[in-house]
């Protein structure tokens, strides 16, 4: 059976990564020696040297133009005013086009208010400027993108041992950054929702009853961007679930109760009691109560996240060649005995052993005593939520038999 993960913004930040848009914006209000007043900043991570590579990557051209664009200037205001509950940035842009699609009151305070909140996005006659809100949008997309290409070349120190226990053979990111593939392995079938820094990234709301405004909904940019996912063919056959990281918006709620509806059994990882009972809040979104208890007692598994390991460059690099050699099936004669040391030494969960077994068996020579070797590592590895009961093999089997069971388990991620 296959294992999909799919990873949202908590992953990231599990990782120690500074990727919260008031991350992002408290750097954009550094370059443009703006204040930004909000306490939720960890400047031990957004730092000095963050802040300036991510100046680096601009022109001064740029820098002028990032003080004049009203989406910026807007999102520092607002979080300026509001403080540390603040921020939802598809939220206030959801709000922008809802108010842009009434246009200002007429009614004098509900005008004052109003022309206050939105007046970066106003002319004169306090209309509101749509081709600058389009076009200040984009390169507000663009900034993202300087600013997540700099995320991505700070050193990672942590690893999640419920990632290696789980073992995912599919990937989905709504993230922009490539954490995952940093830490952990290359995939084969690793997707982006949402785009990546290398590419066209998708930043917006979901569907609004305003035609005008389709340029700025997730879905008219995937398209636009050939980011679209067929989710009824993406993955064949029968397959377990694992959320790390989603805070479960309501603008995604299409793809993911397609993916939940589709799979066998769903594990969503929280950190604490109030961000799974935020979870459960916004999953109440997407069905019925009735309907989200059915699947909470018969297929929804609610994990908290254990805490990340630390572990050298040096480590994660290691594991990281390693995991990907078991993943890709790339076991071989020149490598097996450096392979067998590491993960002698090193945990790399119970489920990438018996992908480990599979690539062994495969080799054409006579591996009885890797096998075995392997098998009684597989039996020393801790219980967790992650192994099904049917493959922790009774200690009392005997060893062709504990083969046969890994084998079976393997035949569908060949």
């Amino acid at each position: 059976m296959k294992r999909v993960l799919i990873i949202g913004n908590g992953f990231d930040i599990a990782h120690g990564l500074p990727t919260r848009y008031i991350d992002f914006l408290y750097s954009c209000a550094c370059i443009m020696n703006r204040k930004l007043d909000y306490d939720d900043v960890n400047k031990e991570i957004v730092n000095t040297k963050v802040i300036e590579k991510f100046r680096s990557s601009f022109e001064s051209a740029e820098i002028d133009e990032m003080r004049k664009n009203s989406w910026i200037k807007y999102f520092i205001d607002r979080a300026n005013k509001i403080g540390k509950n603040w921020i939802d940035f598809e939220e206030e842009i959801k709000q922008v086009c809802v108010q842009s699609s009434k246009g200002i009151s007429d009614a004098y305070i509900e005008m004052i208010t109003q022309q206050l909140r939105f007046s970066f996005f106003l002319d004169d006659n306090h209309k509101f400027k749509k081709d600058l809100m389009y076009s200040d949008f984009t390169n507000l997309k663009c900034y993202i993108k300087k600013y997540i290409k700099v995320i991505n070349e700070l050193p990672i120190n942590t690893y999640s041992k419920d990632i290696l226990d789980f073992s995912p053979d599919v990937v989905l990111s709504y993230n922009y950054s490539n954490t995952f593939m940093r830490v952990y392995y290359e995939i084969n079938d690793y997707r982006y929702f949402h785009g990546s820094s290398n590419n066209k990234i998708v930043l917006g709301i979901d569907n609004i009853d305003n035609y005008e405004y389709n340029r700025l909904t997730k879905t008219m940019q995937r398209m636009n961007y050939g980011l679209s996912i067929d989710i009824d063919n993406l993955v064949y056959g029968d397959y377990e679930l694992m959320f790390y990281g989603l805070s479960f918006g309501y603008s995604d709620n299409d793809t993911i109760k397609k993916m939940i509806e589709k799979s066998t059994k769903v594990y969503i990882t929280y950190y604490s009691d109030e961000d799974k009972e935020n979870k459960l809040l916004n999953l109440a979104r997407y069905y019925e109560l009735g309907d989200l208890e059915y699947l909470y007692t018969h297929k929804l598994n609610f994990v908290q996240q254990g805490v990340l390991k630390e572990a050298t460059y040096k480590e994660l690099n290691e594991r990281r060649i390693i995991l990907e050699r078991i993943e890709k099936r790339n076991i071989d004669e020149k490598n097996l005995n450096e392979t067998l040391n590491y993960v002698n030494k090193t945990y790399i969960g119970g489920l990438n052993l018996a992908k480990l077994l599979l690539s062994i068996n495969k080799i054409n020579k006579e591996c009885e005593s890797c096998l075995s070797h392997i098998i009684t590592l597989y039996d020393e590895t801790p219980e967790n939520i992650f192994f099904d009961s049917d493959l922790k093999s009774n200690k009392k089997i005997n060893f062709n038999h504990k083969k046969y069971t890994l084998m079976k388990y393997n035949k569908n991620v060949k």
